[in-house]
């Protein structure tokens, strides 16, 4: 029969384009911030889009490395890292902060600071600043951000790293789309 011999132009199954984004980026961004020195504590924070900081605290985990991250809703956080039947094993592997409090106790041994910017609002200079100025254990710095936005928060991250010696790493993304394959940009979902 004819269609036995024509060729499927069928696709194999793949991941979404925007998840599959994602953990490319979150893979980028901490491979710069371990390039220059060998880490073991890392902490992921800023008030970018939490897919992505909730990623780059993951792929630090699986590389290794002890991770935290800083969020506004730690219940969902791990919800989101682990699945709804998250168990005391799972919440061991990657510290869910919030808070002031928080934020300082991870950023007070943490070698590798990944700040996450790209999407939302972004990331300011001041936030930059403070961030780094309260991680004095901090040996490289990697940040993500959209591409052509955050030059401010971008130069004072570069500045206090410089006064420190430290390395600093930016990582510039697109425009972050969710939705998965099949909507577009402005798109309503039926």
């Amino acid at each position: 029969s004819r269609l036995a011999i024509t060729p499927s132009t069928r696709q194999p199954h793949r991941k979404s384009l925007a998840r599959e984004g994602t953990m490319h980026s979150c893979g980028a961004i901490l491979l710069l911030a371990a390039s220059a020195h060998a880490l073991t504590k890392v902490a992921v924070l800023g008030p970018g889009d939490p897919w992505v900081s909730l990623n780059a605290a993951k792929m630090a985990h699986k590389q290794g490395l002890t991770s935290s991250i800083a969020c506004n809703k730690p219940a969902e956080a791990r919800k989101m890292l682990w699945g709804a039947d998250v168990s005391s094993e799972d919440e061991a592997k990657i510290k869910v902060v919030e808070g002031a409090e928080g934020i300082g106790a991870i950023l007070e041994d943490a070698e590798g600071v990944i700040l996450s910017g790209a999407g939302f609002a972004g990331l300011t200079a001041n936030y930059c600043e403070t961030v780094l100025r309260n991680a004095p254990a901090c040996t490289s710095v990697a940040i993500c951000v959209e591409a052509g936005k955050n030059a401010d928060a971008i130069e004072a991250a570069r500045k206090a790293c410089a006064e420190r010696s430290i390395p600093c790493s930016v990582l510039r993304v697109h425009e972050l789309r969710g939705g998965g394959p099949g909507t577009n940009k402005g798109a309503g979902a039926a």
